[in-house]
Parts: C-alpha cells; sequence; structure tokens
C-alpha cells in the first residue's frame, strides 16, 4: 500500500466535510442544540453593536411614558386600569402637544361603565394623533378596539412580537394579511412611523415577493415576512417618564412636545416582558426600537442572501485543504485564526455596515473540518502502523508468518499446553531439493514454487494453526492437534503438493515436501528450543530416508 500517495489526496476529506455540511443545514440546522448557540452568538453582535455606535437621528424624538411600580405607588392604583384612566391622561397630554401618541394596551370590547368608554373615545377624537394597540389572539383570531374606540383614534396596529424558539424577540413584521385575503393590518411602530412622517402607510409600506418595500429601502423577509428588528437600544437609552407625573403635570412640555409618546407597561410583573439580544425588555421599549429603526431606515441585511449555506461549505472545504497540508501547530493556529476572524469579520460588518453575518455556522464547519482531518489523519496513522506492525510479522513473500512471529508463538503455546495440558504439535517443512530447483529454473521460479507450497500449506490447516516460514526453503507449522492428526494432515498436505506444479518456460515444475513433527507431550520437551530441535532432528530423519515423507519424532527408521 503506497501511504504518500493517499496522503497527498484529500478527495475523502472533502468529501466528509461535505456529507457533514449538508447533514448540518438540511438536517440538524433548525435543532435547538444547534440553533441555541447560533442565535446567542449573534446576540453578541447586537449587544456589541449597541456599546459601540452613537445614537441614531430620530432616538430622541421617541418619549416613553411608563406604567410602572412607582406610579402605582405614587397613585394608589393597582393593575389593571380603567379607562377613565386613559381618558384623564389623553387630556392633560394635551397641554404637552405631542406629536403622535401610542398606547400599548388592549381596548377590546365594551367597558363596565358605557359613559367611562364614550369619555374616552370622545379624549380619544379630540387629540387626533393617538394610535392603539391590536393584537391576535392564540387561535389567530384579529382582536381591535372597540368600534367607537377605532373610529376616533388616528390609527390601529398589532403590538404582537415575534418569538423564536428560545423565548426571545429578534424580529419582526410591519404588515400581515388578514384571513378575508382582501385587508391587510400594519403593525403599531408602522403605524406610529408613518404617521410622525406624515405618509400614507399603505403607499409606503407593501409587500413586494420576498421583500418588504419600506418607504426607500427593500428589505428581504423569510416567507411569513419577518426581518430581523434592529435593536440598538435598551430602556435606558430612551427619554422616560412616569406615567403618575403626566397625570400629576410634573413632566415638562421640552419633554413631550413634538415628539412620540409611546405609553406602556414596564413593570417587572407584567406580562409584557421579553428576552431580545440587548436583556430583557418590556414590549413599549421594543416597539420604541422598531420605530426609530423606521424612522432612520435602519435595516438589517443578511450577508450572502440565499447562497450562505454555499459560502459555508466552500469555506469548510478550504479550511480542510489548509488542514490537511498542515502540522498540528499549524492546524491549531489556523483554526485559532479563523474561528477569530470570522468572528471579528461578522461584528465589523453587523457594526459598521448593517450586514448580518452570522458566524456561528462557519465557525463550527471549520471546528468540524479540523476535526476530520485530525481524526482522519489519526485513523491513516493507526492503520499504516497496523500495516507496518504486519509486514514486520509477516513473510512478504510468502504471505506466512515470519521467523521472529513464529517462534514468539510457539513459546506462548507452549507455556499455554503446560498449564492446562492439552497437546498441539510442531512440523519442520523442508522443500525437497529445493536448490536444484533454483540452479534449473532460476531464483524467480523457486520463489514462484516456495509460494506455491505456502498457499498449500495455508489451505490445509485450520484457522487456528500457525503457518511460518522459519527460514530459506524451511516451513513452520504449529498444529493444535495431537500426533496421529497431525500426521493425517500432513499427509494430506504432502499428497496436494505432489499433484501441483507450475508451468515454466523450461517446462512443468513440481515438488515434494518432507516434514517432521514433534508434540509438545514429547518426554524431552521441557521449552521451545527442545520443540524446535526434535521437530528438526525428526526432518532430518524425513529427508535422510529418501524425501517425500514425514516422520514423527522419536521414530525408527
Amino acid at each position: 500500500m503506497n501511504f504518500n500517495k493517499n496522503l497527498t489526496n484529500p478527495l475523502p476529506i472533502f468529501l466528509i466535510t461535505s456529507l457533514i455540511s449538508l447533514l448540518y443545514f438540511f438536517v440538524l440546522y433548525d435543532t435547538a442544540f444547534f440553533s441555541s448557540p447560533r442565535v446567542a452568538i449573534i446576540d453578541t453582535l447586537f449587544m456589541l453593536r449597541a456599546q459601540q455606535t452613537p445614537p441614531q437621528k430620530h432616538l430622541n424624538e421617541v418619549v416613553i411614558v411608563g406604567v410602572d411600580d412607582e406610579s402605582y405607588q405614587k397613585m394608589n392604583r393597582s393593575w389593571p386600569w380603567g379607562r377613565e384612566m386613559f381618558a384623564v391622561f389623553l387630556e392633560h397630554m394635551e397641554t404637552f402637544n405631542p406629536k403622535i401618541i401610542g398606547l400599548d394596551f388592549s381596548f377590546v370590547g365594551r367597558g363596565e361603565n358605557g359613559k367611562v368608554d364614550a369619555w374616552f373615545a370622545e379624549t380619544l377624537r379630540k387629540s387626533k394623533k393617538v394610535v392603539l394597540g391590536s393584537y391576535f389572539s392564540p387561535s389567530g383570531r384579529y382582536m381591535v378596539p372597540l368600534e367607537s374606540f377605532r373610529q376616533a383614534a388616528a390609527a390601529i396596529g398589532f403590538v404582537d412580537k415575534t418569538i423564536d424558539q428560545d423565548a426571545s424577540a429578534r424580529k419582526t413584521r410591519v404588515i400581515i394579511p388578514l384571513k378575508t385575503g382582501q385587508e391587510t393590518t400594519f403593525s403599531f411602530a408602522a403605524e406610529i412611523a408613518c404617521a410622525y412622517l406624515g405618509l400614507p402607510i399603505s403607499q409606503n409600506v407593501r409587500k413586494d415577493g420576498d421583500h418588504l418595500l419600506l418607504r426607500n429601502s427593500r428589505i428581504p423577509t423569510d416567507p411569513n415576512g419577518h426581518f430581523w428588528l434592529s435593536y440598538r437600544y435598551r430602556s435606558g437609552d430612551f427619554k422616560y417618564i412616569p406615567f403618575w407625573k403626566i397625570i400629576a403635570n410634573k413632566a415638562s412640555i421640552d419633554e413631550i412636545e413634538d415628539k412620540i409618546v409611546l405609553v406602556g407597561l414596564v413593570s417587572d410583573l407584567s406580562h409584557d416582558i421579553h428576552n431580545t439580544p440587548l436583556g430583557r425588555l418590556a414590549g413599549i421599549f421594543i416597539n420604541a426600537n422598531e420605530i426609530v429603526a423606521l424612522l432612520d431606515e435602519d435595516f438589517i441585511t443578511d450577508a450572502f442572501q440565499g447562497y450562505y449555506s454555499l459560502f459555508v461549505w466552500i469555506l469548510a472545504l478550504i479550511g480542510a485543504l489548509i488542514f490537511y497540508h498542515s502540522n498540528f501547530l499549524i492546524k491549531i493556529l489556523t483554526l485559532v485564526c479563523s474561528e477569530t476572524l470570522l468572528y471579528t469579520a461578522a461584528a465589523y460588518t453587523f457594526i459598521h455596515r448593517n450586514i448580518l453575518f452570522e458566524p456561528f455556522s462557519p465557525m463550527l464547519m471549520i471546528g468540524f473540518a479540523f476535526l476530520c482531518v485530525v481524526s482522519y489523519e489519526g485513523l491513516k496513522t493507526f492503520l499504516e502502523n497496523e500495516t507496518l506492525q504486519k509486514m514486520v510479522i509477516m513473510d512478504s513473500l510468502t504471505g506466512l508468518y515470519g521467523y521472529g512471529y513464529l517462534n514468539a508463538k510457539l513459546e506462548r503455546e507452549l507455556e499455554a499446553s503446560t498449564q492446562s495440558g492439552e497437546e498441539f504439535c510442531f512440523v519442520m517443512i523442508d522443500v525437497d531439493n529445493f536448490k536444484q530447483v533454483n540452479d534449473r529454473f532460476g531464483h524467480e521460479q523457486g520463489n514462484a514454487l516456495l509460494v506455491m507450497v505456502a498457499n498449500v500449506l495455508k489451505n490445509g490447516v485450520r484457522s487456528k494453526d500457525i503457518v511460518g516460514r522459519y527460514g530459506g526453503d524451511e516451513l513452520g507449522l504449529i498444529l493444535k492437534t495431537k500426533e496421529k492428526e497431525s500426521l493425517f494432515c500432513l499427509e494430506r498436505i504432502k499428497s496436494t503438493v505432489e499433484k501441483s506444479s507450475l508451468s515454466t518456460s523450461k517446462g512443468s515444475l513440481a515438488a515434494t515436501i518432507s516434514a517432521g513433527i514433534c508434540s509438545s507431550k514429547n518426554p524431552q520437551v521441557k521449552t521451545k528450543n527442545d520443540l524446535i530441535r526434535l521437530a528438526d532432528e525428526a526432518l532430518y530423519q524425513a529427508k535422510s530416508q529418501g524425501r517425500n515423507r514425514i516422520c514423527i519424532y522419536p521414530s525408527s527408521p
């Protein structure tokens, strides 16, 4: 086997790496075992960007009014509040003159007091700048505010969050077709952003196949219309006013005038707290991030759109090729550098180009390529060593065991026989007149004849018996039988050799053999050397009696 040739052939590594890549992208990609670390690494990119990028243009245009634990205490009211509280809130807000007000609460159905509903509807109508939240029930039913509220509000929009498998909100959608197929509804954030800019939402938020047209941007989406929400801000980055301060007229007009005011629950005890790439955020802060992103046209683009798996596969193959032709130290350095470079490249493109290059998959595939190469080379080294070891114990010409192995095996068999009492026989075999064969037919034909005899021996014994080349034309057998059975076996082998021949340019070439047998039960056998000596003496006796015969020690002439 030519191992040097195999070592320069990286095709098996390419095939293994390709199969692993296919298995990953088409079977394992969406499993929790791989998706969890993948999105966790993406989250670190969001956190890095949030730390290193300056505030965008419209951050200061958004003010959060939070219904928090402090407001419960100051107002001496526990949640939930009646609609009269929001009517009072809107009346107070008129003095602050905000540009848009977004109420992220459910106003579905009639309240307990019809007069309160009428009062709230009237404050909505007078304000003309309030966007109300709607939502989809678990069964998919679109739940909208009371009819009088819808007619009085500036707009309504769904506030539902897109939740991933790990219960985190990373993506969003701004338009959903209703089940009728003839209508669509827009998100709470999209309605507020368009209202703030004075733009008709139906003309500035549209679905175009697998893309979304948002003002001047064309954003790729998944089949359900989701796209990455460009999280940049934590709750502390927004201007925040507790709800009670508005009711108590303790807020400043400068803080609110001509701004977008978002009102929602921010208490840790509320149900509207979600995991995000920037940590846990109340739903109103998620809406605030989305509104700022829409106003700034701050949209994230996926790298290698539609070709990401191909890119990762090619990268893994390149990594495998480099690993395959490097020593172990270079392999380790290449692995560490490539993993670091991939994450650094992902961080740079995301922070400075708003392009999301998910680094986990290529990092994983390059890691797998490294393991494949190391394992493959380890396996080849093991097989090499096994082959070399076999070459050491095997005779290269005949394929029989060599002298060293035969000698060691004979010693072990004698030790085992001494302990167990089981008999075995050692046989010395010689090809008759082998020197004359070499002189007449040549050494090449002599070797061929020796191989023929070796094959007869291998085929004439059981798998548990040992056949070896003792040296030159002498062969050795360890037969795990008694003398009589060994003699019968050798007679059969001798007969087969007599009937075998080789065709040469100088005529047919045949051979006979002589053999000497010594049993491990012979009283003179104390050591391995005794067995060899006595079997050799029996062989000498067979040859001296005219060859082509078998003798057992001790034997009579």
